[in-house]
């Protein structure tokens, strides 16, 4: 008997296009279309040399490489999967959660890949608008049902740089506790804040990194998944047994091993140049949109005549043929090689009509200057001799600081929450700044986003009066005492921001202000001031004392870091901070 039946895939994968970028093969072009990362060190290639031939003959294991990585986060080796990239890790996340029965939560513009993902379940997908500004949680929480049962969210957003905040995120997950929140982190080393942290408070919340970007190893295929031990036990169900070959793991171990001074000064340099192509592309008529990844996405009258204009000047940058909602826009990769980014600045000039080309890339001074914070909102900041100006205006706040490091301690703060306003009078008094901070805030909601914007705002007023960090002692420490309580504070402004905050807190809530909002408060400010910010309480029994000790302790750390120590030198070994 003759079978007749045709040879057919399944529908959703019989009408699927095939994922093709396109990206030109030419090897002489500066390639800023693929978002791709700094050059490894070749030592990683000199170390095959002498590698056994065991490397290629045996199965890989993983087990190595997630427990380096489960070490580097302070984790369980069981709450961490390596995975080929972070897209096989977000494609059993799909795999693990959806079927025809169930819904997922997307954004558009985002990654294209993950609406493929959606597809090939069969799973309902709800799609939201996210362009600008941050994720739009309210839309999301409107699409919550007892069928959803992933919802995902690419922070920084690609192509748009955009990303969700911690309080965002958290209302998602305590939200939808049924369903999965899956957080695509492949740019999170460029952003102001890292939600890495974030991320683990919650068990149903799956994030994925890559060493694809910010480490410039695309090629080898890498990435990982970090969240709850039975999550991650799904996603290592659900894929194959030997995902990533032994030599990418191999390359991959040697490169953890290595320093890592690099990969930091790397990032510092795309974030400078991202800020400064922020701004040219604006003054050159386009409309660029606030971006916390190493790329910048701008809307422009000939999208198409742009790409074409910059390929003729040897540089290629994304251009959207195919996709219909971005047909207005390029997306350029900032490339953090100073040549090529006065490069990539000149050809914009030429081929927007500006063949005037200035002398440097990165201004050393701004002016009035709109700057995309981490919400999404806009900054804008008078930066003067060692101090700033800076208003801040979101939908929850509304504040203005004046900060001046040289100054006598004087200081006029008003926040609407009288313990806050104690504690930024005493780190003004104690750390020698001059200090005038007004806000206004939803404080009938509660304290979370005064305290917190108030943080960044001053954060970020700090980081533009210490300009390039050139001549400051850059380190401070210090021990305070408040009675029977004593508490020590360590500051590098180091460019890295990292904040390890232990208080030992008991009460709810001081003089109007959350005692979980004073550790988040120290954060988000070091966070902000890019440093790295650790204090600790050592002892006390009152509250009141333990706090006010850890913010005079780091008003001291301050000011020891801040002083000009007459080398005008930056006081770093990579030459920036």
């Amino acid at each position: 008997m003759t079978n007749k039946l045709p040879l057919l895939p399944l529908p959703s994968v019989a009408n699927l296009d095939i994922y093709r970028p396109g990206f030109p093969k030419d090897p002489d072009l500066l390639r800023l279309d693929a978002n791709e990362g700094m050059a490894p060190p070749h030592t990683l290639l000199e170390r095959l040399l002498n590698a056994s031939t065991e490397v290629l003959r045996r199965y890989p294991s993983a087990a190595d490489l997630e427990q380096a990585l489960s070490k580097r986060f302070g984790l369980e080796a069981e709450q961490v999967l390596v995975t080929a990239g972070g897209d096989d890790a977000l494609y059993r996340a799909f795999r693990a959660m959806l079927d025809p029965s169930r819904e997922v939560i997307l954004t558009l513009p985002s990654y294209e890949m993950l609406d493929r993902y959606a597809m090939l379940t069969g799973a309902t997908t709800h799609v939201m608008g996210w362009l600008k500004g941050e994720y739009p949680v309210n839309d999301a929480l409107s699409h919550i049902n007892e069928r959803t049962r992933l919802i995902v969210v690419v922070s920084p957003n690609n192509p748009t740089g955009g990303v969700i905040t911690i309080k965002g995120l958290e209302r998602l997950a305590l939200a939808a506790p049924h369903a999965l929140i899956l957080v695509d982190l492949a740019y999170t080393e460029f952003a102001d804040i890292d939600l890495s942290a974030a991320c683990l408070r919650f068990p149903n919340v799956l994030s994925v990194r890559t060493f694809s970007k910010a480490w410039g190893l695309a090629g080898l295929r890498v990435g990982y998944a970090v969240g709850a031990p039975s999550v991650i036990n799904w996603l290592r169900a659900v894929g194959g047994p030997y995902a990533v070959s032994r030599l990418s793991l191999q390359l991959m171990m040697w490169r953890l091993e290595q320093p890592e001074d690099e990969v930091y000064a790397y990032i510092n340099r795309v974030r400078q140049e991202r800020e400064a192509l922020f701004t040219l592309l604006a003054e050159l008529g386009t409309e660029p949109v606030p971006s916390q990844a190493n790329f910048v996405l701008t809307r422009v009258k000939d999208a198409q005549g742009l790409h074409q204009a910059l390929l003729e000047q040897g540089i290629s940058v994304r251009y959207f043929k195919t996709r219909p909602a971005l047909k207005d826009y390029i997306r350029i990769t900032c490339p953090g090689v100073p040549e090529d980014f006065e490069r990539v600045l000149h050809a914009l000039r030429h081929a927007l009509g500006h063949k005037s080309a200035g002398n440097k890339a990165l201004p050393k001074k701004r002016s009035s200057t709109s700057l995309p914070s981490r919400e999404g909102n806009i900054v804008s900041c008078n930066k003067t001799a060692r101090g700033s100006e800076l208003t801040r205006v979101t939908k929850e706040t509304q504040i203005t600081v004046k900060l001046m490091l040289d100054g006598e301690g004087k200081h006029e703060v008003q926040t609407g929450i009288g313990f806050l306003d104690h504690m930024l009078s005493a780190l003004s008094k104690h750390s020698r700044m001059d200090l005038q901070l007004r806000c206004q805030g939803d404080l009938e909601i509660d304290d979370h986003h005064t305290s917190e914007d108030c943080a960044l705002a001053l954060g970020a007023a700090l980081n533009e009066a210490l300009a390039d960090r050139k001549g400051i002692a850059r380190f401070g420490y210090a021990y305070a005492p408040l009675d029977e309580a004593l508490a020590r504070a360590v500051i590098d402004f180091s460019g890295r921001p990292y904040a390890t905050v232990s208080l030992g807190l008991t009460r709810e809530s001081i003089g109007g202000w959350a005692t979980e909002n004073m550790t988040h408060f120290l954060s988000s400010l070091a966070h902000a001031a890019r440093a790295t910010l650790q204090v600790e309480v050592l002892r006390g029994l009152n509250d009141h004392h333990r706090i006010e000790a850890a913010f005079k302790a780091t008003a001291l750390a301050l000011r020891q870091a801040i002083a000009i120590d007459g080398s005008n030198q930056i006081p770093s070994t990579k030459g920036i901070l």
